[in-house]
């Protein structure tokens, strides 16, 4: 049992890894294209874009709670 557990929590670790990365790799290409606007390139407009038809279809509500969340956990996890 103790080795299911190590094992469920080594994959939960990568999970949370991978979803960090990603999250700092959209924020990198979003910072980029508001430094570089239209000029940025085809990923990075597409990605913007992206982002903006997921932000349009959520209520505002919405968006702040997630946000609220996602500076709350890495809140935690710095003073862990």
């Amino acid at each position: 049992m103790e080795e299911l557990i190590d094992i469920l929590s080594r994959i939960r670790s990568v999970i949370f890894r991978t979803a960090e990365i990603g999250i700092g790799l959209i924020g990198v290409i979003v910072i980029s294209y508001l430094l570089l606007g239209e000029g940025a390139g085809e990923y990075v407009n597409s990605v913007v874009q992206n982002l903006a038809v997921v932000v349009s279809i959520l209520k505002p509500e919405t968006v702040v709670a997630v946000a609220v969340l996602v500076v709350g956990y890495y809140i935690l996890r710095r003073y862990r």
